[in-house]
């Protein structure tokens, strides 16, 4: 599953009142093991708090559109920079820069998701891996913490903005490759090209 998929499955539903009841409701109750159970039910409000801010800050947003508009750019800069980047005409340079200028767009709303929702999603899962340690060797801990009451997108949104991370990052890496093909050195030599 994309990460977009996952978005669009995680903060286009309007579930999230009933989610945040259950989990405050959930807090009062007592538990064998009662760390373990206040922290998922603390994972489960924060999911919920969360799932909120994002559906108030980006509703009607296409998770899927961008999901996809990234892995297409992805591909295309890839592609460029193991065919054109060390080309030395001005056909390439063009290319470079209108390739980059695209990227960037996209990297602005990357950068955007960060910016609102980075912090909150790093500490969620900071938090997420301590309950998994406090939860022991358990042959499978994810499908333990939800059979004990964690919301299974808890996982989802981690294993998600993992993937967008990596994503952003890769086109990050990329533009800073491709702004090369564009640079006043590649220019000065396609010049040098143009007159032999």
């Amino acid at each position: 599953m994309l990460w977009g998929e996952c978005f669009t499955e995680q903060f286009s539903k309007d579930d999230r009142k009933a989610t945040y009841i259950d989990a405050q409701t959930a807090l009062g109750e007592s538990a064998p093991n009662r760390t373990i159970r206040e922290r998922q039910y603390r994972l489960n409000l924060e999911h919920a708090e969360l799932t909120s801010a994002i559906q108030e800050s980006y509703t009607g947003f296409d998770w899927n559109a961008c999901s996809e508009v990234m892995f297409l750019l992805q591909q295309e800069a890839e592609r460029f920079y193991s065919e054109n980047l060390l080309a030395d005409d001005f056909l390439a340079i063009s290319n470079a820069c209108t390739l980059d200028l695209k990227v960037l767009g996209v990297l602005a709303i990357g950068k955007q998701l960060l910016l609102d929702f980075g912090d909150r999603v790093a500490c969620f899962t900071d938090e997420l891996y301590r309950l998994q340690e406090l939860s022991g060797d358990a042959v499978d801990i994810a499908r333990d913490l939800v059979a004990n009451g964690l919301d299974p997108r808890v996982g989802e949104l981690v294993a998600a903005w993992k993937q967008f991370l990596l994503q952003f990052n890769t086109l990050e890496g990329l533009s800073r490759d491709i702004k090369l093909a564009y640079s006043p050195l590649a220019v000065e030599s396609a010049k040098l090209n143009q007159k032999n």
